[in-house]
């Protein structure tokens, strides 16, 4: 009887007519967010899967994260979301993108946590979840300086006390993006993170507060707070040369 032949990547690949392919070492991503959570300590880490896992494959990547000992995953869509849950993910998914309020009933179906930006997202996210029996966990995003997505710091502290009147809906998180933190002058980052810390004392009832990614992981280790969102160094790389490089990617 003739054994079968096990074909390497690129061999499947020239087989299949393809002149290009990548090999993804899933070992080396769980040393590296086994290497992220030790630094993180008693924060949680979430390992960022969204564009595919930065081109590498999202189901591979969230399985061999979340087997590495990640807390969650963040995803950047519904889509990205429901993708994962499909393949069986079932750690807690945060959808760090803005969301219309008619996608509430599949975000509430799929159970995944949302970045909300209106009370009318909020209010869909309400109904929807009284209709499915279930609760909708959101988080709140305070703008500190990136100018991408997120509210200023009053109207923040505004729409998380209305999220939290709402029936079956629990702010479970408060958040803001540091927008030159992977640079050597931190400056600016601490000038963000004072104005994140104003609206968070403001919402001490929040039980989830982060800030920080891989970069101030790295150098800003004060930054942990509840929960890092890593990204690139799930990846292997360093977001820059002027970071320290001293956890081993």
């Amino acid at each position: 009887m003739k054994q079968e032949t096990t074909l390497t990547a690129g061999e499947t690949a020239l087989r299949e007519g393809l002149r290009i392919w990548a090999e993804v070492d899933l070992d080396a991503i769980e040393a590296n967010v086994r290497a992220l959570c030790e630094r993180a300590g008693e924060a949680k880490l979430l390992a960022v899967v969204k564009g595919n896992a930065y081109g590498h494959g999202a189901i591979a990547v969230a399985q061999a994260a979340v087997a590495a000992g990640a807390w969650g995953l963040g995803v950047i869509s519904v889509d990205e979301g429901e993708y994962l849950r499909a393949a069986g993910i079932e750690a807690p998914l945060l959808v760090l993108g803005p969301s219309a309020p008619v996608l509430a009933r599949r975000l509430v179906a799929a159970d995944l946590r949302v970045t909300v930006g209106s009370i009318e997202l909020g209010q869909a996210l309400s109904d929807a979840a009284r209709a499915a029996g279930r609760t909708a966990r959101v988080h709140v995003k305070v703008e500190t300086g990136l100018n991408r997505f997120g509210l200023q710091p009053d109207e923040a502290v505004a729409l998380a006390e209305a999220l939290r009147a709402l029936a079956a809906v629990e702010v479970e998180g408060l958040a803001t993006h540091l927008a030159s933190v992977d640079e050597g002058d931190k400056t600016f980052t601490h000038a963000q993170h004072e104005a994140f810390h104003r609206s968070a004392q403001r919402l001490d009832w929040v039980p989830l507060h982060h800030v920080s990614s891989t970069g101030g992981l790295l150098d800003l280790p004060n930054l942990r707070l509840g929960m890092v969102r890593a990204g690139i160094g799930v990846y292997g790389y360093y977001p820059s040369d002027e970071v320290s490089h001293d956890l081993a990617l």
